[in-house]
């Protein structure tokens, strides 16, 4: 599925949180750098909590000397250990300030296909009311099953993955379901909407996080 000429015009922050992510980051660069998106209109936001294993050094190294494809990057070096949400709050207020349309979180364990954003924000254009969208999360090494296909809200008030585990060759998708909350592994934002209802509470720290802000 190709995304319209109106979304291939929106400018994209992609924010990834690191800590201890050295040993994920050859893999993370070499399939961004193969995103089908326009170049100019992306920019990827680290924001390192504080690591200690090389991750810093590497992606110094991988700016200064960066992959053909890959697009722009900004490097945000933390003191401390913000956590999931706090990291992503960092980088999720400089993409505000900066004037991008869209924010998509992504953790740096993920492999991505190249389509990956212009199917998101094709999506996210499509109507006024979305304000995430998600994209099919598989498990890794084992592609044939679901990581999350949009997660779910059990009776207690907990957050848990939709069709985990299940075979992907058992799910057939039509349009765009709606779901209960985005996972935070990999999902697209409006900054307009988070504008509106606010940044991930901080005080989850890294879990359940994306559960509050989905809902809201």
């Amino acid at each position: 599925m190709l995304a319209n000429n109106n979304s291939l015009s929106k400018r994209v922050a992609v924010i990834v949180v690191l800590w201890k992510s050295r040993r994920f980051l050859d893999a993370w660069f070499d399939t961004m750098s193969r995103l089908d998106y326009p170049r100019e209109l992306v920019e990827i936001v680290f924001v390192d909590n504080a690591s200690a294993d090389g991750s810093r050094e590497y992606v110094d190294e991988m700016m200064l000397n960066p992959l053909p494809g890959l697009p722009k990057m900004h490097y945000m070096p933390q003191s401390l250990n913000l956590g999931y949400a706090g990291g992503n709050n960092a980088g999720i207020k400089y993409a505000v300030a900066e004037g991008f349309d869209y924010v998509y979180l992504i953790n740096y364990d993920i492999r991505v296909e190249p389509d990956f954003l212009a199917e998101a924000v094709m999506a996210a254009e499509s109507s006024e009311k979305i304000g995430s969208v998600q994209s099919l999360l598989r498990l890794w090494p084992e592609k044939d099953l679901i990581n999350s296909s949009g997660n779910m809200v059990h009776f207690l008030g907990f957050g848990f993955c939709g069709d985990g585990r299940v075979p992907i060759s058992q799910k057939h998708f039509i349009g765009l379901p709606e779901i209960a909350y985005p996972s935070g592994a990999g999902v697209l934002f409006k900054a307009s909407i988070l504008r509106e209802v606010g940044l991930f509470d901080e005080k989850f720290f890294a879990y359940h996080e994306d559960l509050d802000l989905g809902w809201r």
